[in-house]
């Protein structure tokens, strides 16, 4: 459909020019056309996908073949195209599609380069280029792994982030675990609970996408990560207990330490952003929780403030969540993108550690730079004492001498997010 092609174009030039999610962008891109729904919207979704999952190997092609200035709309155009046609459709469906934003060179390009594959263009040899190119992954990030790694794990990591899996977690808040599984199979959502955490399940298949089953726009059902999970989990949050999520927003962890301590413990979530605050309310109270304290301030620049847990789930790359979210393809290709929350990162942790024990910091990275660097830094300048959190994962990474005392989550050994997760308990010495 020629509308869905232009949607998907559009959506690919907001993610290339504002850093946007696929589904932000992409709830933009519906805007500025204005279509709500129906197959036009699925459709046009799934062109958005196909063509972030084949990005890298259409823009060598079209650096290397294509010797004019060329406009992002229609680079985006091509990237569509070009995914379209790996995935079987035929080119002149593709040009009717694209409805005159591919030139006759484009479509040549086209013609002659549908059925290439990456070993023919790339030398194996050059390890690190053909893994990004193969995987559409940036190179950066595929660069990192592999050192981190070695070729062989990293390469589980691609394979493992071009399709992730979905979890559920039951808001035993609102509706009991057991009824609500009842309801989720008469839905033909089929689940399989996990080993680890009693109110999460994965999801083997569902008919329909999450977001429009009853129980999910009830909020009886969360669709959230195992990673988000376990970091919570991590946390062991308990009734009574004054609870600081430091950076709260949207509200899903907030929710989760609510569930866990079953309304008993007392919650202050903060954020700095005046709308996500206000969503976060909303998104609380429909999902039934209470003794929550929402306040709107920068973590990283407060007073004293202590509680007797604390929970820093930093800003960061989220290059841990690129099989989630494959718009963090495009946008971490950008170096500049990644590790800009390293200064961020360390003001948080630092404000907290001045005053409070006990807390839980994670990020959603693939990147030392934003786990174990920060944490050395911590334990370099304060003296702070790790203890290994009582979740799953692996140690982190071997270079480091604390690794043994912190939790990573891959998607190939976990089937989550990419998650780092470090537990400070106490101080080794007086704070200065």
């Amino acid at each position: 459909m020629r509308i869905a092609f232009r949607i998907a174009v559009y959506t690919l030039e907001y993610i290339e020019k504002n850093g946007l999610s696929l589904e932000k962008s992409f709830k933009r891109a519906l805007t500025k056309s204005s279509i709500r729904g129906g197959e036009i919207v699925s459709q046009s979704y799934e062109y958005c996908r196909t063509a972030l999952f084949s990005y890298s190997l259409a823009d060598l092609i079209l650096n290397k073949n294509y010797f004019r200035k060329i406009s992002l709309r229609k680079k985006c155009a091509f990237r569509i195209a070009f995914g379209l046609l790996r995935k079987g459709y035929r080119l002149r469906e593709v040009i009717y599609d694209a409805g005159g934003l591919l030139d006759r060179y484009l479509i040549e390009i086209l013609r002659e380069f549908k059925d290439i594959n990456v070993e023919e263009l790339v030398d194996r040899k050059d390890k690190i280029k053909f893994l990004s190119i193969k995987y559409s992954y940036p190179k950066f990030i595929a660069k990192r792994l592999v050192e981190l790694l070695g070729e062989e794990e990293a390469e589980k990591v691609f394979k493992k982030d071009l399709k992730a899996t979905e979890w559920i977690r039951i808001n035993t808040l609102k509706v009991d675990i057991d009824k609500a599984v009842k309801k989720l199979e008469k839905m033909g959502v089929i689940i399989e609970k996990d080993k680890d955490f009693p109110e999460l399940y994965k999801v083997v298949k569902s008919k329909v996408p999450l977001s429009t089953l009853k129980l999910v726009r009830e909020f009886k059902v969360i669709i959230q990560d195992k990673g988000s999970v376990a970091v919570v989990h991590a946390l062991n949050p308990a009734e009574g207990e004054v609870i600081i999520d430091a950076t709260a927003a949207p509200g899903m962890k907030t929710s989760l330490i609510a569930q866990l301590a079953d309304n008993r413990a007392y919650v202050i979530a903060i954020d700095i952003s005046r709308r996500r605050i206000y969503e976060m309310k909303n998104l609380l109270n429909k999902m039934n929780v209470r003794n929550v304290d929402i306040v709107l301030a920068d973590s990283s620049n407060l007073g004293k403030m202590r509680g007797d847990k604390v929970l820093i789930d930093a800003p960061c790359s989220n290059s841990g969540a690129i099989g989630k979210d494959p718009a963090l393809r495009i946008i971490l290709e950008k170096e500049e993108n990644i590790l800009r929350h390293t200064i961020i990162q360390w003001k948080l942790l630092e404000n907290f550690i001045k005053n409070n024990e006990n807390i839980i910091y994670s990020v959603c990275s693939y990147l030392p730079e934003e786990g174990e660097e920060v944490i050395k830094k911590a334990i370099e300048k304060y003296g702070i004492n790790l203890v290994r959190p009582k979740v799953l994962g692996v140690n982190g990474y071997k270079k480091y001498n604390f690794s043994r005392n912190i939790r990573r989550l891959f998607p190939h050994l976990h089937s989550s997010t990419g998650f780092f997760i470090s537990y400070i308990e106490k101080f080794k010495r007086a704070l200065i």
